[in-house]
């Protein structure tokens, strides 16, 4: 190899460093994989819902297509579809 060669895979190399290690990458795409919400008793007795990935049960419902606590994608579709 030559050191203009050398230099170029360097370059390529620090580009795919700035994408994140390889475990940052796989979270950020297993996220976009939509997941059905898991349904929880309430504290009032009521059906809630809860990130699988997570776990927040906050603020999840219908509005979010994303869980607001760490971004997974959420289904909220009907099995029956």
């Amino acid at each position: 190899m030559t050191i203009e060669e050398d230099i170029a895979l360097i370059e390529e190399l620090l580009e795919y460093k700035k994408l994140g290690t390889l475990e940052e990458v796989e979270d950020a795409v297993g996220k976009q994989i939509a997941e059905k919400p898991r349904e929880v008793l309430g504290i009032n007795g009521n059906v809630e819902y809860e990130c699988g990935y997570c776990g927040e049960s906050e603020a999840i419902n219908e509005m979010f297509s994303y869980c607001p606590c760490c971004g997974k994608k959420l289904d909220w579709s009907d099995e029956n579809e």
